[in-house]
C-alpha cells in the first residue's frame, strides 16, 4: 500500500504550493466534519453505489477470488471500522506513516530540477527513513479455472474481466508478457 500526497501549481506559484504542501504533510487536521462526511460518501458508495457497479463488483469479485480476506489486496471493505474512524486515529497513522515509511518524490513539468532541489530537500529532511522496497504480498493463485458471475437485473452494463497469473514486477520477462 501506499499514501500519496500530490501537488500540481504553475511554475510561478511553486514556492506557494511547496508551502501549502508541507502544511499538509507536517501540519494536518481532520475536523470532525470532514471525517464525518468522508464516512458518509464512504458508506453510501459502499451500500448504495458499488453494488449496483459492474465495475466496481467484477474488480472486487477478482481480488476476493484470488486474495484472501486477511490479505492487503483481498481485504473486504469494513463499515464498522469506517464508522468508527476518528479524527485522532487518522492523524496517528498519519505520524506514523511519515515518521517510519521512505519517501520517494517525482517532479514532473517545466522546472529543472536543480532549480527545486534544494526546496525538496528541505521539504522531507525530517520525514521518512531510508529503507528498501516491501517485499511482495505471498499468495498461492489458484489452480484451476473458474467463473463468477454477479446477476445485476437492470443494469445497462456488462463487464467481462479475466485474470490470469503473470509475471511478476521484478521477473526479467515482465515487459515482454
Amino acid at each position: 500500500e501506499s499514501a500519496v500526497t500530490s501537488l500540481e501549481v504553475p511554475v510561478d506559484e511553486l514556492d506557494k504550493g511547496l508551502e501549502l504542501l508541507e502544511e499538509v504533510l507536517k501540519r494536518p487536521t481532520f475536523p470532525k466534519a470532514d471525517v464525518k462526511r468522508y464516512i458518509m460518501e464512504e458508506s453510501t458508495f459502499l451500500e448504495e453505489e458499488a453494488p449496483n457497479s459492474s465495475r466496481y463488483l467484477a474488480g472486487s469479485a477478482s481480488r476476493f477470488a484470488w486474495y484472501p480476506a486477511d490479505s492487503v489486496y483481498g481485504a473486504r471493505p469494513d463499515l464498522d471500522g469506517l464508522k468508527k474512524l476518528k479524527p485522532s486515529s487518522i492523524l496517528d497513522q498519519h505520524k506514523k506513516i511519515l515518521a517510519e515509511a521512505p519517501i520517494s518524490v517525482l517532479v514532473v513539468g517545466n522546472i529543472e530540477y536543480a532549480a527545486i532541489e534544494d526546496k525538496l530537500k528541505a521539504l522531507i529532511a525530517d520525514i521518512g527513513m531510508a529503507g528498501e522496497r516491501p517485499k511482495p504480498v505471498a499468495f498461492t493463485p489458484p489452480t484451476t479455472q473458474r467463473v463468477i458471475a454477479i446477476d445485476l437485473p437492470g443494469n445497462p452494463q456488462t463487464r467481462i474481466s479475466l485474470r490470469m497469473k503473470g509475471p511478476l514486477y521484478d521477473d526479467p520477462d515482465r515487459l515482454v508478457a
